[in-house]
């Protein structure tokens, strides 16, 4: 950060909201905290009700609402808006306009698998491309540890057919990689969800949720583990400085401190100087 830019920090400073509070007092919106597994039901109860409106399998609704940031309504009016041409409203998702899935997969012989080329039992998507079970459960061991995104997609290459969770959790051969994909799709319906977040306690893993419909007074949020952190940014609380402005000072704080180790490993002090 330049002189300029530091001086325009002090100024944004002493503007910012809540520094002339006259009580000082902090307000809190009204909140719940929860833990993962407190999650799920209401997590199934959102994607089981888009699911019958729409008609389309819980998986593709639960990939729909993670871009809509798990907001139901606005993910409804949205497909209705394109019914004429969902085609096109999948698209933009990078997603195949797919009314079903397979949840049970048949098996076929009689043929080398494209990827260990070896004669073993394969099974395939809606998409036709045939895979042994074997190859299938290296590749979801692979997507499930790279955390690159809360679903699953034909191995083939550019083919965007999406595996349903039950027939994932069926090629899954470990329990491990299971349970891994599940604790992936939580972690991203609080990431993607407008009115959650992860406490940054350390080794807290609760989760902070708002109360939908209730007034949002305040972005201050306590942890049961007495952790106390901005609910807009996530970060420590940092009154009264806004969200941007203490994001810019850490920024600061840690250039200034790459500055000091750099200086105390590559230089010394002159010994004449005293």
């Amino acid at each position: 950060m330049n002189k300029a830019e530091k001086i325009q920090f002090s100024q944004d400073l002493a503007l910012a909201d809540g520094l002339d509070s006259p009580t000082g007092t902090i307000v809190r919106p009204i909140y719940q905290r929860l833990m993962s597994r407190d999650l799920i039901p209401e997590m199934h109860e959102i994607t089981k009700k888009c699911s019958e409106v729409m008609g389309y399998p819980e998986t593709i609704c639960r990939i729909l609402l993670h871009h809509y940031k798990w907001f139901d309504e606005k993910l409804l009016e949205k497909f209705y808006e394109n019914y004429d041409n969902l085609d096109a409203f999948f698209k933009k998702f990078n997603l195949l306009n797919q009314p079903e899935l397979l949840t049970e997969l048949e098996d076929y012989d009689g043929e080398d698998c494209v990827i260990c080329d070896q004669s073993n039992t394969m099974t395939c998507l809606e998409c036709g491309h045939k895979f042994c079970y074997y190859c299938w459960n290296s590749y979801l061991e692979q997507q499930v540890k790279s955390q690159a995104l809360p679903y699953i997609t034909c191995p083939q290459y550019q083919c965007n057919v999406v595996l349903s969770d039950e027939a994932a959790r069926k090629l899954m051969k470990k329990e491990a990689t299971i349970k891994a994909y599940d604790n992936l799709i939580v972690r991203s319906f609080v990431e993607s969800n407008r009115l959650m977040r992860w406490c940054p306690g350390k080794e807290c893993g609760r989760i902070v949720k708002l109360m939908e419909g209730m007034p949002v007074l305040g972005d201050c949020i306590e942890c049961e583990c007495k952790f106390i952190f901005c609910f807009r940014c996530g970060l420590e609380w940092h009154e009264p400085m806004k969200c941007d402005l203490d994001k810019a000072w850490l920024k600061q704080v840690d250039d200034d401190k790459g500055t000091y180790l750099w200086l105390n490993s590559y230089t010394k002090d002159c010994s004449k100087c005293q």
